[in-house]
């Protein structure tokens, strides 16, 4: 059976997003305590994923200069609409606040200053924030990555347009960009286009093996697909081990085992053909998967942006504590663990009803908008 759809990968996006989300805000909850939210090696499943994904749709769409450019086009319209948002709307902020900011700032800065300076803004404003020009991440901090990525699909859009010396360019570039990560060959700064780059190249590779695969391999026995995912589950709970975080094995770098762990892992949910993958094919984890890009780039503005909300109500308005203070710059919401699994599922409720709604009335509309009137 060929599938249309890649809805078990997608669902998959999905789940790591909440988790990512989850790492990222700092909120005194009891989930917060779990080492494996704190090991941010699901990015990398983000940049696998990606390639994997482009790769199924463009595979055969892409043979020329004019298909090429319009692939580039709809990967703009996917990544910048949003993106531009977001920054303006820090910015608007920034002004708006600019008394309130080193009051109230989780970083104790001055106005435009620090990750919100004014060369930064331009690199996120020309989305090149993620190819090194930065020691550290910038405005919307979460979209470093976004920038990286964006890069490496076109890396792989160039890859799908020559296909004569595909398979060749592929080794070769996943050996180098390994190799250069494995060794620490360039600053570190390059650490994030380095790794994008790579997963994207490694989720495209996986996607061709399992295009092979699927045309030579038509079993449909439950049996061993059920063995197969939970084989694949089994290297996700390796890859959110301790063990494993920041490991070397035989001097090869972690990052790299992430890569090779996560193209095993999506050939085999790929084929869709065991009992996790129908759990994973449930329509509101799905749904939630196609919200993976809105959500992850919304939910740092959002929480950030509540956060000084209520410092500002805690400090002026209310009378009792919101937040969980560590040190003098540090604190987390939620003045005990009941009040931050609280605060936690409203969080992300709104970061989740907030990507729907930008979704739906601004993305989407742009992106046809962008794509109708550039092709």
């Amino acid at each position: 059976m060929e599938q249309s759809k890649q809805n078990v990968l997608v669902s998959l996006r999905g789940i790591a997003v909440i988790i990512v989300c989850i790492s990222h805000l700092k909120i005194n909850s009891h989930l917060w305590d779990f080492g494996f939210l704190k090991y941010h090696w699901w990015i990398q499943l983000f940049y696998v994923s990606t390639g994997f994904l482009i790769t199924f749709i463009y595979n055969e769409k892409v043979y020329d200069y004019k298909s090429f450019k319009i692939f580039v086009i709809n990967r703009f319209s996917r990544v910048y609409p949003l993106h531009i948002l977001i920054i303006a709307s820090l910015v608007i902020i920034e002004i708006l606040t600019y008394n309130l900011i080193n009051e109230f700032s989780l970083q104790n800065r001055d106005p435009f200053s620090q990750n919100k300076s004014i060369p930064s803004l331009i690199s996120n404003l020309f989305l090149v924030q993620g190819l090194g020009f930065h020691a550290n991440y910038t405005w919307n901090t979460v979209s470093h990555p976004v920038s990286a990525e964006f890069f490496g699909c076109i890396i792989l859009g160039f890859f799908l347009l020559i296909k004569k010396f595909n398979n060749l360019f592929y080794i070769i570039s996943i050996f180098i960009l390994a190799t250069i990560i494995n060794f620490g060959l360039i600053d570190y700064k390059f650490y994030t286009i380095l790794s994008a780059s790579l997963g994207v190249l490694t989720g495209s590779a996986a996607c061709r093996v399992f295009l092979f695969l699927q045309k030579n391999n038509k079993s449909e026995n439950k049996y061993t697909w059920n063995i197969l995912e939970l084989f694949g589950l089994t290297l996700l709970l390796i890859l959110c081990t301790q063990f494993f975080y920041n490991a070397k094995f035989f001097f090869i770098d972690g990052k790299i085992f992430q890569n090779f762990f996560l193209f095993l892992i999506l050939i085999i949910f790929a084929f869709q053909r065991g009992l996790i993958s129908k759990i994973l094919e449930i329509n509101i984890l799905v749904s939630l998967g196609k919200l993976t890009f809105t959500i992850y780039l919304l939910h740092s503005f959002l929480f950030t942006n509540i956060t000084y909300l209520l410092l500002f109500l805690e400090k002026k308005v209310l009378n009792y504590s919101l937040f969980k203070y560590d040190s003098n710059t540090d604190y987390y919401l939620g003045i005990n663990k009941l009040y931050g699994d609280l605060s936690l599922f409203l969080i992300i409720t709104i970061v989740i009803a907030v990507a729907y709604l930008i979704n739906t009335y601004y993305e989407e509309p742009i992106k046809k908008i962008i794509r109708k009137k550039w092709k």
